[in-house]
């Protein structure tokens, strides 16, 4: 009864968000997180919450009702990134709190890691950096038509059936159909997006609920399971940490290099994409089932099959991607050569000059997805920039991604000015945001006689030495 007022009241709802999102223009643009190019609904979380919190009331779950209290702070939190976009301290704390509560209340033997013999000391860190990471990973992955919502459509049905025959059962099986409603909103191609109010609520709920589940008797073995059925926003997350770390970039701001835009990078489309997911979730399921099942050294088998299937899969994604990134980026490399070597010399006063340089190392994350055509198609379009506003300065080569334009310095102010609203109008057009912790576009660099002269020289000596070598 639960679950089909949950399926016909999120059926209901979803529509009803849609026109609220457009009326209140709380709408998705391409950014450092989607391949879009048209704004999308955000509110599709309002609608799924709405949904549980109404049964949950309605039916008077008391499980269900200690949940929707947890995780009410953390819709209000997405509700209000979606609309100001939160920094990241305000939104660690609004999670953090919750997260916090919910695994102190359970602690004493309810935590899955306690129920494998961990202390309670060292199970709460754990239960609340698990609770945390999927939280965060959840939100990561809706970057794509259905890929979020797929994700945790199966989780939450996966959940249901380990739990199976007690309230937490019941309270996943309200989620995952109310969640099936919003997927017919939501696959491509997409009419309505979970926004943050939504990824990061259902990360809660699902995260909240699985390091509450209940082992079977003499089972050690299964408290992998939900590490299992959450694999992919796991290995996401986990990607996408290490790779801003290793940048030296917040842990919170966007890119185009999660596993979902790897997929549309290596040539298949939205559906083509969201087919890979759905397999890699589906296969996560059926081994975190079998051991479910399975005790003893079988259930470490199992663990390893499943382990490295999932391994594999994701080496062959990176791997097709390096090499397609490679023999794009060698055509764009070719094509420019090509340009600059049309009779271009290449001499100025070092007393006085002024130059600008494209460093089109900082522009390839953002131009994506990896298509050949769209890549060749930007190259010519800066080169035609280039021609339009310099017809007779000099460019040169400053390494495989780098472009130098020098000017005498009286005439580079009434040339570069025009040139930064022609780039930036190509960042617009493809789609590549703006940096907007600094004054020049995305990939642009100043230097001048009097402005970073030293390392512009230290360029061009680096280049001529490669040259002749």
């Amino acid at each position: 009864m639960a679950t089909a007022f949950a399926f016909v009241l999120s059926f209901i709802l979803v529509p009803g968000a849609i026109f609220v999102s457009r009326r209140l223009k709380m709408l998705s643009q391409f950014s450092g997180h989607r391949f879009i190019q048209e704004p999308v609904p955000l509110l599709g979380g309002v609608a799924i919450y709405l949904t549980f919190v109404a049964v949950v009331l309605s039916f008077r779950v008391e499980f269900g009702v200690k949940l929707v209290a947890a995780s009410l702070p953390i819709f209000i939190m997405g509700l209000l990134d979606d609309s100001r976009e939160l920094k990241a301290k305000p939104k660690f704390l609004l999670q953090m709190i919750p997260i916090f509560a919910w695994c102190w209340i359970h602690s004493g033997g309810g935590l899955i890691f306690e129920q494998i013999g961990m202390p309670t000391w060292l199970a709460i860190p754990l239960s609340v950096f698990w609770v945390t990471a999927i939280t965060n990973g959840m939100n990561l992955i809706d970057g794509m038509d259905g890929a979020a919502g797929g994700t945790a459509f199966i989780v939450a049905l996966m959940l249901s059936v380990f739990s199976s025959g007690t309230l937490l059962a019941e309270i996943n099986l309200v989620i995952a159909v109310s969640v099936l409603s919003f997927l017919f909103f939501n696959l491509p191609k997409a009419k309505i997006y979970l926004g943050n109010n939504g990824s990061y609520t259902l990360g809660f709920l699902l995260s909240a609920s699985s390091v509450v589940l209940t082992l079977p008797q003499a089972h050690p073995g299964a408290v992998a399971v939900p590490l299992m059925i959450l694999a992919f926003p796991q290995v996401d997350t986990l990607l996408a940490m290490t790779r801003r770390l290793r940048r030296g970039q917040s842990l919170v701001k966007g890119d185009h290099e999660h596993i979902h835009h790897k997929l549309q990078n290596i040539g298949l489309n939205v559906v083509q994409s969201l087919a890979v997911i759905f397999f890699v979730n589906a296969y996560a399921a059926i081994g975190a089932y079998a051991m479910w099942q399975v005790r003893g050294v079988n259930n470490r088998i199992i663990l390893l099959v499943t382990t490295v299937g999932l391994l594999n899969i994701l080496a062959g994604i990176y791997f097709t991607e390096s090499r397609m990134l490679e023999a794009v980026t060698r055509m764009v490399r070719l094509s420019l050569r090509s340009w600059l070597l049309r009779g271009r010399d290449f001499a100025f006063d070092t007393r006085d000059f002024s130059a600008l340089v494209v460093d089109l190392e900082r522009v390839y994350p953002h131009l994506q997805p990896l298509i050949p055509e769209r890549w060749a198609s930007f190259i010519v379009d800066l080169t035609a920039a280039f021609e339009k506003h310099f017809k007779d300065a000099h460019f040169t080569d400053l390494g495989p991604d780098r472009v130098g334009v020098v000017l005498n310095r009286r005439r580079s102010l009434e040339m570069f000015g025009p040139f930064f609203v022609s780039y930036e109008e190509l960042l617009r057009t493809y789609n590549i945001p703006r940096q907007t912790e600094h004054t020049l576009p995305l990939g642009l660099l100043y230097y001048s006689s009097s402005h970073g002269a030293e390392q512009f020289l230290r360029f061009v000596r680096e280049r001529e030495q490669a040259l002749a070598a």
